[in-house]
């Protein structure tokens, strides 16, 4: 009997675990955007639209359900597609002011997956889902315009616009064989200078080698979201955009995901289609639990050894999208990224409020016909 209570009070514990763990108790949670029409999740990527059709009367339940079915898919698309030309761009342009993204962004829609359908009483429901993140999302076809690929005729361009001066040797040509250079000599190793006494030395890059995430905190900057944002220092000189990531990564994400603190006045949808992603360890802390169970909290939480904090200062653009930084931030950002590449593997999370917003939203009109058009509120 008591080996039976003990076994039952360990699986309660170990659901409370995973409650807690699911429940992403800790400073932050996924950033979601909610509109009267959808759901835009600045950190998993996605674009959610929910429509409800009422069933046609005077027709089979059957024919009603289809026809209702194929309504429903209609306006989802439709509110997706609004919203997804609303999303900022960079932190003076929305996606809808590149013409070349209206089309491919259209096939982004119409190749969004069908979550959640099914009959509610009379009506027929139906929960589209868009990426805006992943190989067939909207960052995939935003990266090229946004970040044109260099003209394979540039170094030929450079060559024409520099020729040899007369007198100069012409460059040898590429199927003969390149003339003797006469053996360069390396000059002699120089000892290294002991650090002078009193003056601590400067810390080797190397300790930065520890930093697998970057988090920037800009709740108090008000700044907002966007596909590719840019941190700046106070000279207005780029620490991190989109052309500092790695191509084969910028097009698969975005270069900043978004979080929010949790315990703000948004709370995370509960319906079973808006399950959050589960949160990597750097992002969840575990103290609230440990103090539950009156266990004290270790002096660093797992994973927070791995996470370089830092804080912007203020929000610039017409969007408020773009964050600047202090010198001695932008220069740790720079010493990580010449460590180990953080910045270039795009492992940046932003933290914002929980009430900046991102996406003006508009209203769907129903037009005689049976057709959708996109209206202003």
């Amino acid at each position: 009997m008591r080996k039976r209570n003990y076994l039952a009070l360990a699986g309660l514990v170990l659901a409370l675990i995973v409650t807690v763990l699911a429940q992403e108790e800790g400073p932050y949670q996924p950033y979601r955007q909610k509109l009267p029409d959808g759901t835009v999740s600045w950190y998993e990527g996605w674009i959610q639209t929910r429509a409800e059709v009422p069933l046609m009367k005077g027709m089979p339940r059957n024919q009603a359900q289809i026809e209702a079915q194929r309504v429903a898919l209609m306006k989802a698309q439709a509110a997706a597609l609004r919203i997804a030309l609303k999303v900022p761009m960079d932190a003076d342009r929305r996606l809808e002011e590149f013409e070349a993204l209206r089309v491919r962004v259209k096939g982004v829609i119409r190749g969004g997956k069908v979550i959640q359908e099914g009959l509610s009483g009379d009506s027929y429901a139906l929960t589209l889902e868009v990426p805006i993140s992943g190989v067939n999302g909207i960052v995939s076809e935003a990266y090229p315009v946004v970040l044109p690929p260099e003209e394979p005729q540039a170094q030929e361009q450079a060559a024409q616009a520099n020729p040899p001066q007369q007198g100069e040797a012409a460059p040898p040509a590429a199927t003969g064989a390149a003339p003797p250079q006469p053996e360069a000599k390396l000059p002699p190793p120089q000892a290294s200078k002991p650090a002078p006494e009193g003056k601590p030395s400067k810390p080797k890059v190397s300790s930065l080698n520890s930093f697998a995430a970057v988090r920037i905190d800009a709740t108090e900057a008000g700044a907002k979201p966007a596909l590719f944002p840019k941190v700046k220092d106070d000279k207005g000189q780029n620490v991190y955009s989109v052309a500092t990531v790695k191509p084969d990564v910028a097009k698969r994400q975005t270069i900043a995901r978004y979080v929010s603190p949790t315990g703000s006045s948004e709370k995370t949808q509960s319906s079973p289609s808006m399950v959050p992603s589960f949160l990597p360890l750097a992002l969840v802390d575990p103290r609230s639990f440990l103090l539950a169970q009156g266990t004290p909290p270790p002096k660093r939480p797992h994973g927070e050894e791995n996470v370089l904090t830092i804080h912007a200062v203020r929000a610039e653009g017409k969007l408020s999208t773009d964050l600047v930084i202090t010198p001695e931030d932008a220069q740790k950002l720079r010493d990580a990224e010449a460590a180990n590449g953080v910045l270039s593997s795009g492992n940046v999370v932003v933290v914002v409020r929980s009430d900046v917003g991102g996406v003006e939203s508009r209203k769907l009109g129903e037009q005689p016909g049976g057709e959708f058009l996109l209206g202003r509120r």
